[in-house]
């Protein structure tokens, strides 16, 4: 009786705040809980937390580079510290796609994950675990950072070292060669189990990919130096992790062909902003009125 309440309430809702009528996405969001939103969170959460109890090299070599590591320009500033603040929208919004990995492979019972795939590829961890280290902005800065510094203390890269046509999903896939570049790596181990085209796209890996060239994309930008010992400029560095975004959105929408593939432009956001606090007031009035109604019909 309450949904169909609900429901012949909707054309009245529109009329009050002069919305557009609502899409089958907006009327899914009717149906998600709180509990569902949080969902995420806690398996994010919970993977981490089962990742740190296994207290890896991994995790006590990141955690002790990420308290410790300056900036040789003479200021004393920790380099985590200074790209962490330079890029916490980012890390936000990739943890955000951490989740959404996280809480998809529980939805689709599939046994595969982003963080165990790279465990188990990179030479120096091997440890068997969840690969939390992988999933975590938090961690994943610190990974980021640890690649670029030098023996003489500086963050120091070269556009040599950023190959702009990679795609992790060949790496997952092997449906091209866009990991050719990483298996030639020496810290490169084969044998972690594969996953389907499908597969890739269910588990939504895709979209947290994206997220971690972003991440590599700001820390280069907040600490790369103005020239680097490679005859790199800043400009140029951060160009190049800018490709790598560009490609894997790229290889993710050609492969999922759907919202997911997180390639929307700014103008489809902001579109999605103006429009959100009408779809917001809708649903208000919507469930406000249902609320009214049912508690007349039951007295």
């Amino acid at each position: 009786m309450r949904l169909s309440v609900a429901t012949s309430l909707l054309p009245l809702a529109f009329t009050i705040v002069g919305a557009q009528p609502a899409s089958a996405s907006d009327l899914r969001m009717l149906e998600t809980t709180e509990e569902e939103t949080l969902d995420g969170e806690s398996c994010l959460a919970d993977v981490i937390g089962r990742w740190k109890a296994a207290n890896t090299t991994n995790r006590f070599f990141l955690e002790s580079f990420i308290a410790n590591n300056s900036i040789a320009d003479g200021s004393g500033s920790n380099a985590y510290a200074v790209a962490k603040d330079a890029c916490k929208d980012i890390m936000v919004q990739h943890d955000k796609k951490a989740e959404a990995h996280c809480l998809a492979q529980k939805e689709e019972g599939i046994d595969w994950s982003s963080g165990k795939f790279w465990d188990l590829s990179i030479i120096a961890y091997q440890t068997g675990s969840e690969g939390g280290g992988f999933l975590q902005a938090d961690y994943k800065l610190g990974s980021i950072l640890s690649m670029w510094d030098r023996p003489a203390g500086f963050f120091d890269i070269s556009t040599a070292e950023v190959d702009t046509n990679m795609c992790f999903r060949d790496c997952y896939t092997s449906i091209g060669k866009g990991c050719d570049s990483i298996k030639m790596a020496p810290w490169w181990v084969d044998g972690a189990p594969q996953i389907s085209a499908q597969e890739y796209c269910d588990v939504k890996v895709g979209p947290l990919d994206v997220g971690y060239w972003k991440l590599s994309a700001c820390a280069a930008q907040a600490l790369a130096p103005s020239m680097s010992t490679f005859n790199s400029t800043k400009e140029e560095i951060v160009a190049a992790f800018e490709k790598v975004v560009e490609s894997h959105k790229a290889c993710n929408a050609e492969t999922c062909k759907s919202s997911d593939a997180d390639t929307e432009s700014s103008k489809d956001e902001d579109e999605g902003k103006s429009s959100g606090c009408n779809r917001g007031l809708a649903f208000s009035v919507i469930l406000a009125s249902a609320t009214i109604v049912a508690s007349f019909l039951s007295r």
